[in-house]
């Protein structure tokens, strides 16, 4: 495992994953390059490595040179699910693991530590006028699993890592 020193583009994205987590997530440059393969094959849908956790987005814009911008958007995607997230229960049941809202999901997860995504150009619509980029994020531990928890249970905020606040919207740690 490779913890490298952070761009700004992959500190705004560590910093929109670390949204939920607690702990932190942590960049790792391998998870980066693996998830950079990925991308790099402009995928619909995830491919279901065993070993990691994994979230695929297909993003469009109108601009060409968005691709900074792209991880850093998805995972505020991402979060905004999360927010949304009105699930029953604390653990991952059938219908939230085929859901869109697993995406956020596998952000939160209590066990995930490590976090490496990567970004590609997809190519371009000339019909609609519009670019496509992939993102692809890997996570370790994998997180999503059928019947185990998705985060600690107790009280909002109850576990906050230092240097971070309860926001009291959603009860969680920033």
């Amino acid at each position: 495992m490779t913890l490298d020193l952070l761009l700004p583009k992959e500190t705004s994205v560590l910093m929109e994953h670390s949204y939920q987590q607690q702990p932190i997530c942590k960049w790792d440059s391998s998870l980066a390059a693996s998830a950079q393969n990925v991308a790099n094959d402009c995928p619909e849908s995830s491919l279901g490595d065993s070993l990691l956790g994994e979230n695929i987005y297909s993003n469009y814009t109108e601009f060409s040179n968005a691709l900074d911008d792209m991880g850093v958007e998805t995972a505020k995607m991402w979060k905004s699910m999360f927010k949304d997230y009105k699930g029953t229960s604390i653990k991952m049941n059938e219908a939230t693991l085929t859901s869109r809202t697993a995406r956020a999901t596998q952000m939160a997860w209590a066990t995930t530590e490590f976090i490496g995504c990567g970004v590609k150009k997809c190519g371009s619509d000339p019909f609609l006028q519009v670019y496509k980029f992939s993102v692809v994020c890997h996570y370790r531990e994998k997180g999503n699993i059928l019947n185990s928890n998705i985060y600690e249970e107790g009280a909002a905020c109850s576990a906050c890592p230092i240097l971070t606040l309860c926001e009291a919207d959603s009860g969680l740690c920033v």
